[in-house]
């Protein structure tokens, strides 16, 4: 993303026309965005939208390394219980050969 490489301009930019261009685009993903611009609050009101949404992307939501910095937050927490683990336990492996 530009935020990363320090184009913070063209990221709020591209956010923005994102938002404004008529067309769907995930809560979950434009509340990465916002991460990566450092912009928490706003990462997290876009999160509880992808909650009210049920965006099915939200099943990432906990092992997203880039949520480590706000996981901790109470509206957070409180998201990431919600949200459904897409695997919940893993089938066993089968030994193919010994």
């Amino acid at each position: 993303m530009q935020a990363d490489n320090g184009h913070r301009a063209l990221a709020l930019d591209t956010v923005t026309q994102l938002r404004a261009g008529g067309r769907y685009v995930s809560a979950y993903f434009l509340g990465l965005a916002m991460l990566a611009l450092d912009e928490q609050d706003e990462a997290v009101t876009l999160l509880q939208q992808a909650l009210e949404r049920h965006e099915w992307f939200l099943v990432m939501a906990p092992h997203e390394p880039r949520l480590d910095g706000i996981r901790e937050r109470p509206a957070v927490a409180a998201i990431l219980r919600q949200v459904k683990p897409a695997v919940r336990h893993h089938a066993p492996v089968p030994q193919l050969w010994t």
